[in-house]
């Protein structure tokens, strides 16, 4: 038996046979171009030709899965019709008289690079986004086929094995026969993994030479909560994992039960239990029933999706839109998070050697005042309809926050002049990234209404480890202590204070740490929206003062083995 590891995308329990999908496809060529309206033309032709596809799969799409996956196909359709997306595409066939289907490969490998060197995983599954309408538009130019149907024929309980799939290739697939998906690329935000979790099947993604590994007929067990797959396994390992899948399919009616309830444990403290969102689509796809809000708003994609500064106007009806379908509920907007490794070309930002903890967030908005006052007007403006919060990142120190907070008033009195709508008392948070902020919590609590540990950064910058980086990946751990006295920190100065603290990003919704974070207060865990009903079942399941005396153990403890084997008991009865 051999045994593969990868990232959970969607969650559960399935076994089948390997139907392998390898990458044929014929890559662009060059070319030598003489007529520049013949090529632009041809991708004229493969444009509506793809849109028309996109549109049928929005419609079955709509009618079999609803319209959250449907959506997918509709920002596809976005894509295709950016004409800014591909206008470098067109200048370089006119300047270098190369093949259209050459040229937009070249623009899609370059903006791919810049989003994946972002260092956010959402960025990076957009990445795959914009790779796979372009490689599709680049096929259609050349005339070529990617369809791998055939080899399903005749076949049942099949684990599908590939290197990418797009969203057209998954939900074309024959579903009365498919238990599970392994790709090599992809994260838990690409849309491959969000539309195996609307059909309910197990995916995991990332696994390193999974199609050379895999062959076609192996049979597979794949842990959709590990991440691992065993190929070929024995009989006794066999029954073992039956056992396992039988007892999981059971928690997910609780956890179904679960979502739309609120999150209380049972000695009667409650949190609340919200999502993230970024763009049209995730607004869009937004299922408000599942969730108590979204707990953290990335304003980023407007600044990412064009050419220039968007303008007012554009931020505010995305803006608008997500304080509307949040029906009442709290919408944090996160302020442009932007600058260092994540820029877009037109900002002409410096090249830095620590880019992580460079000229970025707040930092960018206070140098770029102009900027900064767009965005700040857009969300006043939605705060006028819905309960909207205003976050400010990579604070650091006190004078960034009043500085900040001097923007936000110049930008109210600028509306207020105007006689447009806005909340006059919008609530104002900070993100807590750095070690600084955490170190002055007790003094950043006095001047401002709600604190929000973005966790992912946090844990790098408290361990100083790159999360990217494979030589110091074991430093980074969430069940640091370090961490976890960190946060304590800010959890206390925040009660102290009187206003209250959530945490966002993985270690939110990290079942080993979700208790120790109810016994330290949090008002709120920022979760996927998939992992929202499971969080709010275990919360119900714990007493909060149960809860405080494992604290005070874990927080004695010396060892991050010690402190993660100590949780893992604490929450195995719950899980």
């Amino acid at each position: 038996m051999d045994t593969l590891k990868g990232i959970c995308g969607s969650r559960g329990y399935c076994f089948g046979n390997a139907v392998v999908k390898t990458n044929t496809m014929p890559s662009p060529v060059k070319g030598l171009v003489l007529d520049y309206a013949d090529e632009i033309a041809k991708f004229r032709r493969a444009q509506n030709i793809y849109f028309s596809r996109l549109e049928k799969l929005a419609e079955m799409t709509s009618r079999t899965l609803g319209n959250e996956a449907a959506d997918i196909f509709r920002a596809y359709q976005v894509i295709v019709k950016d004409e800014a997306f591909f206008k470098n595409a067109f200048s370089r066939i006119e300047k270098d008289s190369i093949s259209i289907e050459f040229a937009v490969d070249l623009e899609c490998k370059k903006i791919v690079s810049m989003f994946d060197s972002m260092g956010d995983d959402y960025m990076r599954e957009r990445a795959i986004d914009i790779e796979n309408v372009c490689s599709e538009l680049i096929h259609i130019m050349m005339g070529v086929d990617s369809d791998f149907s055939h080899k399903m024929e005749g076949k049942s309980d099949i684990v599908l094995v590939a290197g990418n799939l797009t969203p057209a290739e998954t939900v074309k697939i024959d579903k009365s026969r498919l238990r599970g998906i392994v790709t090599e690329m992809g994260g838990v935000t690409s849309h491959t993994v969000i539309l195996a979790r609307a059909l309910n099947i197990p995916a995991i993604v990332g696994v390193e030479g999974a199609t050379l590994q895999i062959r076609d007929g192996d049979f597979v067990t794949l842990d959709g909560f590990t991440g691992e797959i065993d190929v070929n396994p024995s009989g006794e390992s066999r029954e073992v994992f039956f056992a396992v899948k039988q007892m999981h399919d059971l928690k997910r009616r609780l956890y179904s039960l679960a979502e739309k309830a609120p999150a209380v444990t049972t000695d009667g403290f409650q949190v609340s239990v919200s999502t993230t969102a970024g763009d049209y689509e995730s607004v869009r796809k937004l299922d408000i029933s599942r969730c108590d809000g979204i707990g953290l708003f990335r304003t980023e994609s407007p600044f990412l999706y064009s050419n220039t500064y968007p303008s007012e106007e554009k931020q505010f009806l995305l803006y608008k839109e997500a304080a509307e379908r949040a029906e009442g509920k709290e919408v944090i907007f996160r302020t442009l998070d932007m600058g260092g490794v994540s820029q877009a070309g037109y900002m002409n930002l410096p090249v830095e050697e620590n880019p992580v903890i460079g000229f970025r967030a707040i930092r960018l908005s206070l140098k770029k005042k102009d900027v900064f006052d767009t965005q700040l007007r857009a969300i006043l403006r939605a705060s006028a309809f819905g309960d909207v919060k205003i976050m400010f990142p990579m604070i650091a120190t006190l004078e960034e926050l009043l500085h900040a907070k001097e923007r936000l008033e110049a930008a109210k009195q600028e509306l207020k002049d105007a006689a447009i709508p806005y909340r006059g008392d919008i609530p104002v948070g900070v993100m807590i990234h750095t070690p600084a902020a955490a170190l002055i919590s007790d003094i950043l609590a006095r001047e401002c209404d709600f604190f929000s540990i973005g966790s992912n950064d946090f844990v790098q910058n408290i361990t100083a480890a790159d999360r990217l980086n494979p030589n110091v990946e074991e430093l980074y751990d969430f069940c640091s202590l370090p961490v976890l006295r960190a946060v304590r920190i800010v959890a206390e100065n925040a009660g102290a204070a009187g206003i209250g603290w959530m945490i966002c990003g993985e270690a939110a919704s990290d079942e080993r740490l979700v208790p120790l974070w109810v016994a330290m207060g949090a008002a709120g865990l920022t979760v996927p929206p998939s992992q929202a009903g499971a969080i709010k079942h275990m919360i119900c399941g714990i007493g909060r003062a149960e809860m405080q005396k494992e604290l005070e153990t874990v927080l004695n403890m010396s060892r991050t083995q010690d402190i993660r084997a100590h949780m893992d008991n604490v929450i195995d009865p719950m899980v």
